[in-house]
Parts: structure tokens; C-alpha cells; sequence
């Protein structure tokens, strides 16, 4: 199975909403019923009628969103070429102008959407420097480790197990509790990956100007590491 957000930060966007993909009819069939209260969406009958096998959820796009997905999709060539050209020639002015530089490894070049661009310095220490110096250029980028949202480590709400039911399941369960821990020791690869990674956003449109600016800022702030 494959998932695929659209909220209003992606290269495709309906403002809100996803998309799962599957080459199993099975999985496919379940994951329609469940996004939709369960229903089995049988055309022979009404709505009240159809059948319900599973609980589900009310996920349902509607019909507007839908068919501003549709009119992006019919754009989604274009836009992913705008951001691999933008991604391309800041990565070149990377690896050209910032000592011993290093960029993630891609399974799958030709996959890529180019929607962000994650590089890494060999030490944590000299990436934060780089990315404040980056920021008083009017650039930003983000340091995962830090990041109050994307890394586990930082989720206070999770780390306290505040779940919606009062028993904190699964967390306080008899087969999960004290088998798992989330802290950072546990992780300390991940630790130093992210410590020393910096990733930066990569827009369709981006000026040259922009562009320009972002170049600028690279090689001031590698000129002050």
C-alpha cells in the first residue's frame, strides 16, 4: 500500500486530505469502507442501504477538493521539474562552496520529488552554526532534532502517553508496557544524523532572485564556518 497526504504544504495539495494507492483489491476495498463509516458504497442500493462490515471514520474529500487535486495532477510533470531544477542548483552550490558537504542518499533519483533538500555537515556543532548564519541571510532550514513536531524524541505529548482514552492504551497495556522505550539513548544513530542534518524547503516557484539570495547566503555562511 501506498499513502500520499495533500495537505496545503505539498507539491499537490487539496487543502486538506490523502490518497491511499494499493495493488490488492482487498486492501483497497478496506481502506474505501473504512474512510467512509464503513460503508460498502453498493451502487445497486441507497446509501442507507449499503452494507457495514467494519467501523470506520468520516474521511471523506469532497467533491470540490477532489477536483482541485485532479486539475494539480494534470500539472504534477510541471511542477516536480520546477522543483528538481530549484533542488539541483542549490545542491551544486553546496557541494561547491561547503567543505566536506553531504547530501542524503536517494533509492530512487528519477522518484524524487525534489520537495525538500536535506544536506549534512560532519558535525552537529558546525551545522547549527550554519544554519544561524544561514538564517541571518534571510534563509531557512530546519534541524530535525530539534524540530518540535517531526522527531519522537520532542512529542511531549506522546512521551507522557496522553492517549484519548482514560486507560492510555496501548502504552499501559500488559503486552506493550515496559517493552518499549522512546528516548533518545535508544537512538543515538539517529542522534547524530539528525543533529547534523539541515533540510531545506524547495518551492515551485522560486525567483531568480530567490535563488540568487539563497546562493549568496550559502557562500557567506561557508565563508564564516
Amino acid at each position: 500500500m501506498g499513502t500520499f497526504s495533500f495537505d496545503y504544504v505539498k507539491t499537490v495539495t487539496t487543502g486538506e486530505g490523502g490518497m491511499v494507492i494499493s495493488n490488492k483489491k482487498d486492501l483497497y476495498l478496506r481502506s474505501e469502507w473504512y474512510h467512509d463509516h464503513g460503508h460498502d458504497h453498493n451502487p445497486k442500493v441507497g446509501r442507507a442501504l449499503e452494507g457495514r462490515t467494519i467501523l470506520g471514520f468520516n474521511y471523506r474529500m469532497n467533491e470540490l477538493q477532489g477536483a482541485l487535486g485532479l486539475a494539480q495532477l494534470r500539472k504534477l510533470d510541471y511542477l516536480i521539474g520546477e522543483q528538481k531544477k530549484h533542488k539541483k542548483m542549490i545542491m551544486d552550490v553546496l557541494a561547491a562552496t561547503v567543505p566536506n558537504v553531504g547530501f542524503r542518499a536517494k533509492r530512487d533519483p528519477e522518484g524524487d520529488s525534489a520537495t525538500f533538500l536535506a544536506f549534512n555537515l560532519p558535525e552537529e556543532k558546525m551545522a547549527l552554526k550554519f544554519q544561524k548564519l544561514l538564517s541571518a541571510e534571510g534563509v531557512d532550514t530546519t534541524c530535525y532534532k530539534y524540530n518540535k513536531w517531526h522527531y519522537v524524541p520532542n512529542w511531549e505529548h506522546f512521551l507522557a502517553f496522553s492517549t484519548a482514552n482514560s486507560k492510555k492504551y496501548p502504552f499501559q497495556s500488559k503486552e506493550y508496557k515496559g517493552k518499549v522505550k522512546y528516548d533518545r539513548k535508544s537512538i543515538p544513530f539517529a542522534e547524530d544524523i539528525l543533529g547534523r542534518t539541515l533540510v531545506m524547503g524547495i518551492s515551485v516557484k522560486m525567483s531568480s532572485e530567490r535563488l540568487d539570495t539563497i546562493k549568496k547566503a550559502i557562500e557567506n555562511a561557508a565563508g564564516n564556518l
